[in-house]
């Protein structure tokens, strides 16, 4: 799920509900039906290797969505962010057992937000994120995506 959120910048509903009828692994596509996008759109979003490689793995643990809960069944609509927040906890309670930094608080949503800026740092252009992310202009693109210091000394560095 996290990984899909991370490099795919999907919203909660759209992985909740994509099936498996909508990735193509041969075409390396994910469709994402307008049914299950919040603008009502049809959208194209190319697959990401790690997660073809995970979903191949995973072996169909249900016969319609992609994402189910621990018991193999699809996720009720608070579902995720349940699962979501178990995961932080066991995470922090690890870690804290190493002596090692804690997870901040991290939503489902904050994924989106990481895309987005991963996106634009990894070379991406604001409007091909547009369409990924599903935004229906650019300024709501600008309010997802922040990037870095440091990714913004590199640009001036590159300058000619």
């Amino acid at each position: 799920w996290g990984i899909a959120c991370a490099y795919h910048g999907f919203r909660k509903g759209e992985a909740r509900l994509l099936e498996h009828t909508d990735i193509n692994f041969e075409e390396e596509l994910i469709f994402l039906p307008k049914s299950i996008t919040k603008s009502e759109r049809n959208r194209v979003i190319p697959l990401h290797p790690r997660l073809k490689k995970i979903l191949l793995e995973q072996n169909y643990k249900h016969e319609r969505y992609v994402f189910v809960n621990s018991k193999g069944q699809p996720y009720a609509k608070q579902g995720p962010h349940v699962a979501h927040n178990t995961a932080i906890k066991r995470a922090n309670k690890e870690l804290a057992e190493l002596n090692k930094p804690l997870i901040p608080r991290f939503t489902i949503h904050d994924w989106r937000h990481h895309f987005a800026s991963w996106y634009l740092m990894s070379g991406g252009d604001a409007e091909s994120l547009r369409q990924l992310g599903g935004w229906t202009d650019l300024k709501m693109v600008q309010r997802y995506a922040d990037v870095s210091n440091e990714h913004k000394r590199a640009g001036i560095r590159n300058l000619k």
